[in-house]
Order: structure tokens, then sequence, then C-alpha cells
């Protein structure tokens, strides 16, 4: 009796073994193992942006940060004195960038490269790979599949619309305020694991250190406040939410305070003109649309009227029938990621007169188009991404996104291609046939570049120092009549332009109208006490006039800036 029981048991086990299938437990692919995502994404973009670190500069702002501050970022002792001024070190009123840790970036650059561009655009693709790699750490936080984060950040990585912000060094105050929102955020996240007050810390840091870098990280705080009023996450009690909102206010706070006394004469920003401004370059959004997912009309410097809207229109109209049909998406989601989207967007639409023509630079796409990730991968959450099809599919996104990127650099490569780009796609924008006839006066090719400038100012007969350009050709063609009408043209539109007045003293220097280039010297350091060549050329006007008490106070002012006086210029005074 026993042996059949016993018998009968063990035939009932087979059965069950037979019918129950044991699955052997999950194995990660190898890509996705440990450090692996996080090299192939810094693989990707570096082949990709290896060609970057050997361009030029593109003169709009680069020759202002780098070249004009020289003086001022090659001292490691300016880190300090960078949180007390405009970005541009204005001084003669329109202060509105307040973004020290751009320039303690380029001053730590210029440590290494000195004005040579190679370093400055080395640490623009670290950037980028670095805000890349975030952006994988990002989507895991998020809770999706490792599968998805990685083929979004290679996206985001290898996407044209992000190019400008890489290739062209100043493009790298929006990468690094994504590298640091991106950090605060993902410490916000983490708020509801262990460490909590550390990371509670460490986001409010990033926080801070993201708006010394640039003003719109502000959006942050309704960005966090936007996630966990959809998601219900992080789940905190009431108490710890009032410490963090009074840890963002403080950091907020902090920020406005060094702001103001930053700013001496910082530019009035109406109420009226934020409202007017918004409203006038909301068809904007349709641009940076149809960038992100139809990247064909791809501009340096691009502006409405010269804008094609039928590749946005199309793009929207594709992205709201995927959302509409797509299977198993939590709609809370899309709204977090449109939240994200336009709410980093909009404060790049704002303007101090509305009345000007506005650019659209991609690379303020560049946090934004984060949003836009995130809806496309709550909508493709359920895609099985291990299957062929989708595999082929992601390769040839990521191939063509990646050889776009990688023709378009070119358009970067120096000062010329990249002002021929401007006015070519932009041909009603003054500003671009202005810098465009600029390149060509510094090529030396002045019958190029004086219709450049007349076309500028057939567009706009007020347009900044396009008079002044022409005066300096005129200058050099020893038309000294036109020269002079052209420089008192500048002035009358542009009166607070230092440049002009030292131009305008070089031609009555010439013209041995000493008297008239001191007043203008002396205009040009009253409005930019930085201008050295001023300096200079006051300092030599006074030795040759034996007014030596004078001339040694104008070398003194050289001296005090950190600048090299010319040798002779100090034997003559006899400073040896």
């Amino acid at each position: 009796m026993g042996k059949n029981i016993k018998k009968i048991a063990r035939t009932e086990t087979k059965k069950i073994n037979k019918s129950v299938r044991i699955e052997p437990a999950a194995v990660e692919p190898f890509l996705l193992r440990t450090w692996r995502p996080y090299l192939l994404i810094a693989g990707l973009g570096a082949v990709i942006y290896l060609k970057a670190v050997f361009f030029g500069l593109a003169y709009l702002d680069d020759n202002n940060l780098i070249l004009d501050n020289f003086y001022f970022i090659k001292n490691i002792g300016s880190i300090i004195a960078a949180f007390g001024q405009d970005i541009f070190r204005l001084f003669n009123g329109g202060e509105i960038y307040y973004r020290p840790l751009l320039t303690v970036s380029l001053i730590l650059d210029a440590q290494i490269s000195g004005i040579n561009p190679l370093f400055y655009h080395i640490t623009n693709v670290i950037l980028h790979l670095l805000a890349s790699c975030l952006v994988f750490v990002l989507v895991k936080e998020l809770k999706y599949k490792k599968e998805l984060a990685l083929i979004f950040s290679l996206i985001f990585v290898a996407h044209p619309i992000l190019s400008q912000a890489v290739a062209w060094i100043p493009g790298r105050n929006d990468s690094l305020m994504t590298v640091l929102v991106l950090a605060s955020f993902i410490f916000f996240l983490k708020l509801e694991g262990k460490y909590r007050d550390l990371n509670a810390i460490l986001s409010l840091l990033f926080f801070f250190l993201a708006m010394l870098t640039k003003e719109t990280s502000l959006i942050l705080v309704p960005i966090c406040l936007l996630f966990a009023l959809l998601m219900k996450r992080p789940k905190l009690k009431a108490g710890y939410w009032v410490l963090m909102a009074a840890g963002w206010g403080a950091a907020a706070c902090s920020w406005f305070l060094l702001r103001s006394a930053a700013l001496k004469h910082p530019a009035e920003l109406k109420t009226i003109y934020i409202i007017q401004s918004l409203f006038n370059n909301l068809p904007a959004v349709l641009i940076y649309v149809g960038k992100i997912f139809l990247p064909f009309n791809l501009s340096v410097l691009p502006i409405l009227r010269d804008t094609n809207f039928i590749y946005g229109g199309v793009s929207l109209i594709i992205l709201l029938i995927w959302i509409l049909f797509s299977k198993g998406k939590d709609m809370k989601m899309v709204w977090f990621g449109t939240g994200w989207f336009l709410l980093f967007l909009l404060p790049s639409f704002i303007r101090p007169n509305p009345d000007l023509p506005a650019d659209f630079i991609e690379h303020r796409a560049y946090l934004p188009l984060i949003g836009m990730l995130i809806i496309l991968i709550e909508t493709f959450k359920n895609t099985d991404l291990k299957k062929r099809g989708a595999v082929l599919a992601s390769i040839a996104i990521l191939v063509f996104l990646s050889a776009v990127t990688f023709i378009h650099l070119d358009v970067f490569r120096d000062r010329i291609s990249f002002w021929k780009n401007a006015a070519a796609n932009s041909p009603h924008y003054p500003l671009a046939h202005r810098n465009l006839g600029a390149m060509y006066y510094l090529n030396g090719e002045l019958e190029k570049a004086v219709p450049e400038y007349k076309k500028a100012l057939e567009l706009n007969p007020a347009e900044p120092m396009a008079h002044n350009n022409l005066g300096l050709i005129y200058m050099r063609q020893n038309h000294r009549a036109e020269a002079e009408k052209e420089f008192i043209a500048e002035i009358a539109i542009n009166p607070t332009y230092d440049t002009v007045y030292f131009n305008l003293g070089l031609l009555y220097y010439s013209e041995r109208r000493a008297g008239d280039a001191e007043k203008a010297w002396k205009k040009t350091v009253e409005l930019n006490p930085e201008y050295i060549e001023a300096y200079k050329y006051l300092a030599v006007l006074y030795l040759y006039e034996n007014r030596i008490p004078e001339a040694i106070s104008n070398v003194e002012q050289m001296k005090r800036r950190g600048v090299e006086v010319p040798a002779e210029l100090l034997k003559a005074l006899k400073l040896y």
C-alpha cells in the first residue's frame, strides 16, 4: 500500500513538472548594465561633435565674452568679481543678463586655452555629454524602462536642434543650466527615498546654481509643483513641503539680491512688454516643434518673418494624433511633459523691446526638448523595444539625426560660415546682414562688406553699429568726410555706443585734431571705464603734447585693469 502511494506521488509530480514552465531569471541586456549606457551616450556624442572642438569663433557674443573681455577672464581671481556684474560687463546701462557661472566657466577655460577657442569648445562638448547622461538618469527616476531611457538619451545627444548649444561657445549657457536643473529635479524625485535631508539640500543647491547660470531656471519651482500635483510624487508630509518651499524662496531671494547688487543700471522690462512680446512671439512655438520632429530648416538666427511654419504645423498635427490614439498612456504624464516644454520655452520669447525683430535661436530648445521627450516616452512605453522592427527603427532614427547634426555643424566652423547662414536663412533680419558685413570687413573684403551694411540700414534705418562700420570702411579708404558723417549718424541713433566715439577719435587724431580726439576718447571711457584702447591712445596723445601727468594717469588705468602696457610707452614716460 505504501509503495503504491509513493508511486502515485512520483507520477503526479512528473505531471506537475511538465505542466509548470519555470522561467529563468531575467537577464539585463549587455548594453544596459552598469556604466555601459553612459559610455554609449558619451561615445555617440563624442563621435558627432569631435570636429566641433577645432572650430573658431562665430562672432556672436563669443568675441565679446572671450576676446573683448580677455583681460578680465584671464585672471583666476576674477571669479569672485564675476558675481558682481552683468555677463557682458556693460557700463552704460541696459544690463539685463546676470549669469555669473557662465563667466566663471569661461575664466576656467581661459586658464588653459587663452584666446584659442579649442578648450572652450571642448568644455561645450563635455557639458552636452553630461547633460545627455543626466537625461538617462532622469528617465529612469521617472520609473521608465532602461531601454526607453537609453534610446531617448541617445536621441537627445544626437538631435540637430541642440547643435548650436554645443558648437557655439555661448550656447553652453543652456547646456550648463540643463545639467544643474536636471540634477536639482533628480534629487527632488529622490526625496521619497533614503537620505531625504541630503537629497533636499542637494536639490536646493543645484537649483540655486542653476539660477546663477540663467534666470529661466526659476521655472523649476512650478515644474516641481506641477509634477507633485499630477503624479502625487514625491510623497512627503506637509511640514517637509513647507521646508522645501522655504528653501526655494531663500534661494530665489538670494539670487535676486545678488542680481540687484550686480546690475547697477538694469534694462527696464515693463509688464506690458512681457505680455506683448509673449503674444507676438507665440507662433515661434511652431518653429521649435517643427525642428524637433522635422529638422530640415535649421538656421543659426531664425526670425518669424523668414520661417516656414509648414514643418511645425505638420509635426504638431501628427503629435496630437499620435497622443490621441496611443494606448496605455498616462495623460497626467503627457500634461507634465507639455508643461515642461512650454514653461521652459516661453520665457525666451520675452524681449525688452517688443517692437524690434526677435530671433529664436535653436539652443533655447535645449532644456524644453526634455519635456517633448517625456511626452514621447510616455506614448512609447508599452512598445516592445526588443523586437527587430523597433530596434531597426531606433537605429535608423539615430543615424538620421546624427547625420543631420554632423552636416549642420559646418555652419559653425568659422565666422563667415556662421553669418552667411544667418543672412541666407533670415534675409529680412538687419542684424544678420550687419554682422555678415562685419565679418567681410575683418577679412579685408571691403567690397563685400558695404552692400551688407547698406542692406541692414535699408531694413532698419536705426540699425545699431551699421553706420559705425561703414565709417570704418570709409576711413580705411581715406574718405574722411564720409567717415565722419557715418560716425555722427551712429551717435545720433546710438548715443551710448562707446566704440563709435573711439573710432571718431581715431579719425580726428589722423586729421591732427587732437582736441576733438581727446574729447571723443574721454567720452569713450566715460561710457565704458574698461575700454583699454581708449586709455592707451589718450596716454599717447598726452605724451606727444607733453602732458606727462595725464599720460601717466591713463597708463595707470591700464595697469589697474591688468593690461600689459606697450614697452615703448613705458620707456617714453620713464616708468620702467
